[in-house]
């Protein structure tokens, strides 16, 4: 069983919001407060997407992380020379006696238009930043994966010049987006370089701007919205700030980091999004119970890599029994809880069973 993605439900369009009073940066204990930040400054681990002041600190998101707290100045006054270098392995891992490259363009999840809005935002340029890493790391042929039509389109208007690169649509389901499943559509046994549209568009940045990417591409939707909104942000912006930018004026609702599939619920939009995020979902909340489970077996039918689900369920304290199930085999792509007619969040069980064969 796979779920189809019908393209009448994509939403290519985008707004932005990349210019926020505060920026929200991991806490390093050499910085003190009311010190200065230049952009491109390495805060924690982290690349500061604006200048600024550091004005106070602030504990946020369900981990208690801490953050500073930079206003922003809208100056983006950088160090001279702060990006120094060409991307090399630290920013692409490129293994150099694999002679193929692979782009997925696939989006990760149904309801999110992350990559499918990067391509038609930078078509050209990605097809520019392929043609350098080829030619950076000697690879002969690169394969761009996308899986519907206008992305085709988009990049097939600029292909023409790029006689070693090949655009590949493969079937519209989900979950060809995730990498063993995507090697398997396109009928390749061997192992080969994988790499995500955003990182691609990282590198760009750096070779063409002489800065680290900024900004990230999410989409935002769920039953409160009208419809699905992808947005710009800045990084280290606060979700919270995003949705009273965009109006979202409900307050009783269910939030999710990450698309209907593979999201989890959090407890409130006070986190600070990252480079990691791609979507949020608002649900209203009418938080349905769980059944118990009836045997259907819809979630093994459903499974891509021919799991039990409901087995590993009853087994998740079970160290033994969960190695025979061959539990480090799910690629957490959620469709058994989606599956449900019980409404039982299998993945949860699953992550837990996980974690238990983990700390072994």
């Amino acid at each position: 069983m796979k779920i189809i993605i019908k393209e009448d439900v994509i939403n290519r369009e985008y707004v932005c919001f990349i210019k926020p009073n505060y920026i929200y940066l991991p806490f390093d204990e050499r910085i003190k407060i009311n010190t200065y930040i230049y952009k491109d400054d390495l805060i924690g681990n982290e690349y500061s997407p604006v200048s600024g002041f550091v004005r106070k600190t602030i504990i946020l998101g369900d981990n208690k992380d801490k953050y500073f707290i930079v206003e922003n100045d809208f100056k983006d006054r950088k160090r001279r020379n702060s990006v120094k270098y060409l991307p090399d392995n630290s920013l692409i891992n490129i293994d150099k006696n694999i002679k193929y490259l692979i782009v997925n363009a696939i989006d990760t999840e149904p309801y999110v238009y992350v990559r499918r809005t990067l391509v038609k935002k930078m078509s050209s340029g990605i097809l520019d930043i392929v043609d350098y890493i080829m030619e950076k790391y000697s690879i002969q042929r690169t394969i761009i994966a996308i899986s519907d039509d206008y992305s085709y389109d988009m990049l097939n208007t600029y292909i023409g010049t790029y006689p070693k690169i090949k655009i590949i649509k493969v079937n519209n389901y989900y979950p060809v987006s995730n990498n063993n499943i995507l090697l398997k559509e396109l009928s390749i046994k061997k192992k080969n370089n994988i790499v995500n549209i955003e990182h691609l568009i990282d590198i760009y940045k750096i070779i063409n701007n002489r800065t680290f990417n900024d900004t990230v591409l999410i989409t935002i939707g769920g039953n409160i919205l009208k419809k699905s909104i992808n947005i710009i942000v800045k990084k280290g912006t606060l979700l919270k700030d995003v949705l009273s930018f965009l109006e979202c004026k409900e307050k009783d609702y269910s939030l999710m980091r990450g698309g209907p599939l593979l999201g989890k619920i959090i407890k409130d939009a006070n986190i600070v999004i990252t480079e990691n995020d791609y979507a949020f979902m608002l649900y209203k909340n009418n938080n349905p119970k769980e059944e118990e489970c009836t045997l259907c077996g819809r979630c093994m039918d459903v499974c891509p890599q021919k799991l039990i689900p409901m087995f590993i369920m009853n087994n998740v304290n079970n160290q033994e029994g969960l190695k025979k199930l061959n539990i480090n085999k799910c690629i957490d792509c959620g469709l058994c809880s989606y599956i449900c007619p019980a409404r039982i969040n299998l993945r949860s069980y699953i992550d837990k069973a996980k974690d238990l064969v983990r700390n072994e």
